[in-house]
């Protein structure tokens, strides 16, 4: 008896544990990018869409989505410290990013690459010829050959400006330090190295990555939080009692309040994003918290945590299905409205999460005592009212159908008395909110804001009875989804279907070298005797001079491209009387030789490439580090006499 209660308790805890490991797996990323900048024609779309659509400021980035930039046309993404510029003419893939991974494809054009800091498990860009891993901070240069009709690109190179990077080709495997360029495709030893150059594409990209370098931000916010980069150019920093740290921004519109100037798309797996208008409006809007400070709107991060987590939109929503308001010229309609959230108060996402999720989304900006008593996810009492939060005058109430149809908040916005706005019950979730595919797209449609709009100086109240239909002005037409120009689909990474072959990632041990199993450790080679050569340039040591980043640096890759030579090792003779003649040695026999393969030659450089006021140029090369992995010293011979010993001092057997 028991025992069979002890096997019932392990079953129930295992099952306890499968089902936590279960609901855990549904928690969306805590991380995700950020389009930051765009010029000239910008395309985007999300794995479930057919067509191009035009890029929209401050829109989440994730696995999934797709960038198209037209000729003389270039864009930004942010992902935390991570920045990555797309040049004209490039088309560039999402193919996974989250709290682990963060893998780009790239089919054509040209992306330049700058970590302030590696992310977890490095930066991988997948091409049509190989993969390229980021595994140092850094800056680099990629790019891609055009594709053809019915083939991808034929050849790849990527030139380190800072940094390491590991190429895995079809071939083999090589490590790029700074100052060189690797390509690859075309050509029997598949990667060839050259002298790295710079490109006026670079140029630009350092300037952008200049203005950093002396931002207040970084001291107030963890560089995990995307977005931050802008903050010092549109704001300015001030310690207050009562909520620390606070950014006020410049010159907001008279009626400005938090999320009332921008629009809602659908971004899975979240849901309902919030996408504002303001060119540094991401990061305040996904993380921490909005408080009226002193006649100002401030935003407050919080506590500073290493990874803090991205939130599509930190508002509580008001009403739900069956909420309306009633206009006075004709009957309710169906609206919902949302109120920004203070610091203390607790965020709960209206979609799918753990309990761990909510804790953790809210830990910079929640008392720890009020986060570790979080058990449960949809904790919202339903007796809850708008009356209940700080923010409450900052309440926003717009039409359902403006809402599910992108519309600018601000200007279908409705005017709902507050004292009556602040009896509404706040609910835990707007899945009665379908989206539409103009919602999908993400970018606004000003149209939908007229198609639903009350007339000027009309008054609204909210509705007494419950609404059961969509309500619309007549003779409007449906706003349809924006498009924008971009490359055929036949060429992109298919989401629905199995990627191609010569796109989809290689398999894991593909971006490992194999071990050298032609050699056996104790057959290692041995240098000659004599005077030893000058040792070549070591191609596993750190970069010559002061690095950017003090991070510790992982294990070199063994470069498999150079020659494998193998020589047969002679067995030490053990030492004879100096009377008894030497016998004669028997010869061994050499092993098979083995094919070595192409060997990669580098370039012999002088200089290293290095940022200066004008852009990437060349300066006098610093001194080299000392090899980390050169041959050991030649060993002496067994039988060859010791050093400062006589003949004949030998040491008999046993003596």
């Amino acid at each position: 008896m028991k025992s069979l209660l002890l096997l019932r308790l392990a079953l129930g805890a295992l099952a306890a544990l499968s089902a936590g490991a279960a609901y855990a797996e549904v928690d969306p990323p805590g991380r995700v990018g950020r389009l930051s900048y765009i010029d000239g024609v910008v395309s985007f779309h999300t794995a479930d869409q057919n067509q191009w659509s035009p890029a929209t400021l401050n829109y989440p980035v994730v696995a999934g989505e797709s960038f198209w930039t037209e000729p003389q046309a270039r864009a930004e993404i942010q992902v935390g410290p991570a920045e990555l510029r797309l040049d004209e003419s490039t088309a560039l893939d999402i193919v996974a990013l989250d709290d682990s991974r963060t893998h780009f494809g790239l089919a054509q054009g040209a992306i330049n690459l700058h970590l302030r800091a590696v992310p977890p498990g490095g930066v991988e860009v997948l091409t049509a010829q190989g993969t390229i891993m980021l595994v140092e901070a850094g800056s680099y240069h990629i790019e891609a050959g055009q594709p053809t009709s019915d083939a991808p690109a034929a050849r790849m190179a990527v030139t380190v400006l800072e940094g390491r990077a590991q190429v895995s080709g079809p071939r083999r495997s090589i490590d790029v330090l700074p100052g060189e360029s690797a390509v690859l495709g075309g050509g029997a030893a598949g990667v060839t190295l050259a002298e790295g150059n710079s490109t006026p594409f670079d140029d630009w990209a350092l300037e952008r990555e200049r203005r950093e370098d002396v931002l207040a931000a970084t001291r107030y916010v963890s560089p995990e939080t995307t977005g931050y980069q802008d903050l010092d150019d549109y704001g300015q920093w001030r310690t207050e009692p009562t909520y620390g740290t606070v950014w006020y921004p410049a010159m907001p519109a008279a009626d400005w309040a938090p999320y009332r100037y921008g629009h809602w798309a659908w971004v899975a797996p979240w849901g309902w994003t919030w996408i504002d208008d303001a060119p540094w409006g991401f990061a305040p809007f996904h993380y921490g918290r909005w408080a009226f400070i002193g006649g100002r709107w401030g935003w407050c991060p919080g506590t500073v945590v290493a990874r803090p987590v991205y939130a599509p939109a930190l508002v509580a929503f008001v009403g739900g299905s069956g909420w309306g308001v009633s206009l006075a010229s004709g009957p309710a309609m169906p609206a919902v409205g949302w109120v920004p959230l203070a610091p203390f108060e607790v965020y709960h996402p209206y979609y799918r999460t753990s309990v761990a999720y909510v804790r953790n989304v809210n830990v910079t900006s929640v008392n720890r005592t009020v986060i570790n008593n979080i058990t449960n996810v949809t904790v919202v009492n339903r007796t809850t009212v708008v009356n209940n939060y700080a923010n409450q005058r900052a309440a926003t109430v717009v039409p359902s159908a403006a809402f599910t149809r992108a519309a600018p908040v601000h200007r279908a916005a409705l005017d709902v008395p507050h004292d009556e706005l602040a009896r509404a019950r706040v609910v835990p979730t707007v899945e009665h909110l379908q989206p539409t595919p103009v919602a999908r797209a993400g970018v606004a449609i000003p149209a939908a804001a007229e198609m639903h709009a009350p007339r000027p100086h009309e008054p609204a109240s909210i509705a007494p009875t419950p609404v059961r239909e969509e309500i619309a002005r007549p003779g409007r037409a449906e706003p349809s989804v924006p498009t924008a120009p971009g490359p055929e689909f036949g060429h992109r990474l298919d989401r629905n279907a199995p990627p191609r072959a010569a796109y989809a990632p290689p398999p894991r041990a593909a971006y490992a070298p194999p071990p050298r199993r032609d050699v056996a450790p104790s057959l290692a080679p041995r240098p000659a005797p004599g005077p030893a050569p000058v040792a070549p340039r070591d191609t596993h040591a750190a970069p010559p001079g002061p690095a950017r980043r003090d991070e510790a640096r992982p294990a070199p890759m063994p470069n498999l491209a150079g020659p494998l030579v193998v020589r047969p090792m002679t067995p030490p003779t053990p030492p004879r009387p100096p009377a008894m003649p030497a016998a004669p040695r028997a010869p061994v026999a050499a092993p098979p030789q083995r094919q070595p393969a192409p060997p990669v030659e580098r370039p012999v450089q002088q200089t290293r490439l290095a940022p200066t006021p004008q852009g990437w140029a060349r300066g006098p090369q610093p001194p080299q580090a000392a090899p980390q992995n050169r041959p050991a010293p030649a060993a002496q011979p067994a039988h060859a006499p010791p050093k400062n010993r006589q003949p004949g001092d030998e040491r008999k057997p046993g003596g």
